[in-house]
């Protein structure tokens, strides 16, 4: 097939010409323009979602000497040598200029403008087109590019105009996208905020009088808790019920969170969780020297590395869910439980963790209209991000149907 399924025409209805068949390297002309000091201009990152600034993606400088990297500017190519099969290759189009890793490759582009490429390099047959230049690398997940291979590859390429249609077309999604994504963005800075006041108390609920619920108690975290000792005897789980606890989505299935199950073929000695328990990770979630306290919407098991309670009946388990969502509340929380002593093993034992103070509502009418209210806010959030959902795959339809 020489043409895409789904075609534009010119603005008199014609058709566009028919596309050609081209090697990939016809459109690439490589060049290698390194640093020669360090920092000589702002660091970038090439991901397989897009080109971000360095400081984007990581808390520090990934190298402490960036002599010798790649000067990129608007419109270059970046081919990744380790996992272009993956889809990292970009057209950057974010920045003026900039230098990359030279682990990386960079190309101008010839007889093919940006806009159009920032879309091909986006697809999954682009994927398909980028592993048949690869070889298998040193492990399973990593090939190595055959570049030669690649260059000579047989690509099918519309005339300018058409490229030029099919971008500026192409690009009104990608700006309803970013439209979408900072609704979602506004909606969870409202929602932090609002988290933030309700539990400092700066804000309060009145009950259906119109009268002031009685005052909030402070007391150890154990008086809402009790351990569940429950173990997966028999295998009852098996390793597409494990759980894991994220700080930002809060306990969820591993396969689906992390795309495969990391744990070993023995499950019996696992916790059983059920939904509403309270789930602990009794050790450091990356650098931070504490863990983090969610609750569970679903049933399924956890590894030894958590620690697992039921919710007395004088607390809401959705209540101590969105207490602990709060990174201010968290560390405030936790940090003094921590043993400063143990500087190279900071852990907070669930023993500790539970015997630390919380301020929480004692009438379980408050906490009821606590949680429905943040309950609102989340499925408002909820339907922005299906709605994001649905505008990328409208999108990920056209790059199937508008490219050969």
């Amino acid at each position: 097939m020489n043409n895409p399924k789904l075609r534009l025409k010119n603005v008199d209805g014609t058709i566009y010409d028919n596309w050609e068949e081209i090697c990939f390297g016809d459109i690439l002309e490589q060049y290698s323009i390194k640093t020669k000091t360090n920092n000589e201009d702002v660091l970038l990152s090439c991901a397989i979602e897009g080109m971000f600034l360095n400081s984007e993606l990581f808390s520090h400088q990934r190298a402490s000497d960036n002599t010798g990297y790649l000067k990129i500017d608007k419109g270059t190519l970046v081919l990744s040598a380790q996992n272009l099969h993956l889809g990292n290759a970009n057209v950057n189009l974010r920045f003026d200029h900039g230098i990359i890793s030279p682990a990386y490759k960079t190309f101008h582009l010839k007889g093919c403008i940006p806009e159009y490429m920032v879309q091909w390099v986006k697809r999954d047959r682009t994927k398909k087109f980028f592993f048949d230049a690869t070889t298998t690398g040193a492990s399973q997940c990593r090939r190595n590019v055959e570049w030669e291979t690649l260059y000579e590859q047989q690509m099918m390429l519309p005339s300018l105009p058409e490229q030029k249609a099919i971008a500026d077309f192409l690009s009104l999604y990608d700006r309803k996208t970013e439209i979408q994504i900072q609704v979602i963005e506004a909606l969870e800075k409202r929602k932090r905020g609002f988290l933030q006041q309700i539990f400092s108390q700066e804000i309060r609920f009145k009950d259906e009088s119109g009268n002031d619920f009685e005052d909030w108690e402070t007391d150890e975290l154990n008086s809402f808790l009790f351990e569940n000792k429950e173990r997966n005897k028999g295998n009852k789980f098996g390793k597409k019920d494990v759980l894991s606890v994220s700080k930002d989505y809060g306990v969820v299935n591993q396969i689906e969170y992390q795309g495969k199950s990391l744990a070993g073929n023995d499950l019996s000695n696992y916790h059983v969780v059920h939904s509403g328990n309270i789930v602990y990770t009794k050790s450091p979630l990356g650098k931070q020297p504490y863990g983090i306290i969610r609750a569970s919407t679903m049933d399924g098991i956890v590894s030894t590395l958590y620690a697992v309670y039921y919710c007395k009946e004088n607390i809401l388990p959705e209540l101590l869910d969105y207490y602990f969502s709060l990174d201010s509340t968290l560390n405030k929380y936790l940090k003094p439980l921590v043993n400063i002593g143990a500087k190279h093993d900071m852990k907070v034992s669930n023993e500790d963790a539970i015997s630390g103070l919380v301020t929480l509502p004692t009438s379980m009418k408050e906490q009821q209209k606590i949680v429905d209210f943040f309950k609102t806010i989340d499925k408002q959030i909820q339907v922005e991000k299906d709605k994001l959902e649905a505008i990328k795959n409208v999108k990920k339809g056209l790059l199937q149907q508008m490219f050969v």
